[in-house]
Order: structure tokens, then C-alpha cells, then sequence
């Protein structure tokens, strides 16, 4: 259902490629406004933010994205503390 709230408020449903595994994430407002990366805590999704990201995405660019093995991101083959730490490290979401 929370999905659905930031599909109709515009949010694009997108997948970016990072080392293999497929990260999910939303992303809304203008292209050219100050870009906002709001990331979910653990046990939770990218849809944990859509009752704030209406209101946040007026104004700035919002990338909303799964962590891996949460959300619709599948769990890496090694843990996913060591694909955050080494992975994340090495390659971000491309802001403008």
C-alpha cells in the first residue's frame, strides 16, 4: 500500500545495478533541486519514507532506496554488513 502512496505522487520506481545486485529505489521532485537520500533503518523498505516524501520532494530531488536485502533487494551472497561496508564504499547513486 505504501508503495502505491509514492506511485501516485509521482515517484519513479527505478533498479540501478550495483556490483551484481539490483538496488531498488523511488526517486521524485525536480531534477534540479538539492538532492535528499533518505535511507530506511533495519527491517524496513524505501516505502518507510512515503508519508514524508510528498512533502519533502516539492523541493528536492529524493532518492529512496532498499538497502540490500531488505525491501525488494535481494540478500547478497556474502553478509550484507560486509557488502555494505566494502560495495557502498566504492560506488554511490549519481546525484547531480
Amino acid at each position: 500500500m505504501l508503495r502505491w502512496r509514492l506511485l501516485l505522487f509521482g515517484a519513479r520506481e527505478r533498479t540501478v545495478d550495483v556490483f551484481g545486485l539490483p538496488i531498488r529505489y523511488f526517486e521524485t521532485g525536480p531534477a534540479d533541486g538539492e538532492a535528499l537520500v533518505l535511507v530506511h533503518g533495519l527491517g524496513d523498505s524505501a516505502e518507510s519514507w512515503a508519508r514524508i516524501v510528498p512533502l519533502l520532494g516539492r523541493d528536492h530531488r529524493i532518492l529512496v532506496p532498499d538497502l540490500a536485502g531488505f525491501g525488494r533487494v535481494p540478500i547478497p551472497l556474502t553478509s550484507t554488513t560486509d557488502w555494505h561496508a566494502s560495495k557502498n564504499q566504492e560506488k554511490k547513486l549519481n546525484v547531480h
